[in-house]
């Protein structure tokens, strides 16, 4: 390829070095757009729960029960 582009491999090499720096430069600029939203947090049944437990309920996993009980046979 160089010799296609009447260049020399050390600029080729230099040039995709440089390519690969930028590129990881503009990956460290990436910044998380803020998305946090009013209210008080989580709701008094789910502030000292689990996060397994969170989670499950969220994606309708296990239904809600009362706090300190169970509905899932596997939990202890």
């Amino acid at each position: 390829m160089a010799a296609e582009t009447g260049t020399t491999f050390r600029d080729l090499v230099e040039q995709g070095l440089r390519r690969v720096l930028d590129e990881r430069d503009a990956a460290e600029d990436f910044e998380l757009k803020d998305c946090r939203v009013d209210g008080e947090g989580l709701s008094a049944r789910y502030r000292t729960a689990s996060w397994s437990k969170i989670r499950d309920t969220a994606y309708g996993e296990e239904a809600v029960a009362p706090e300190g009980e169970s509905r899932r046979p596997d939990d202890p």
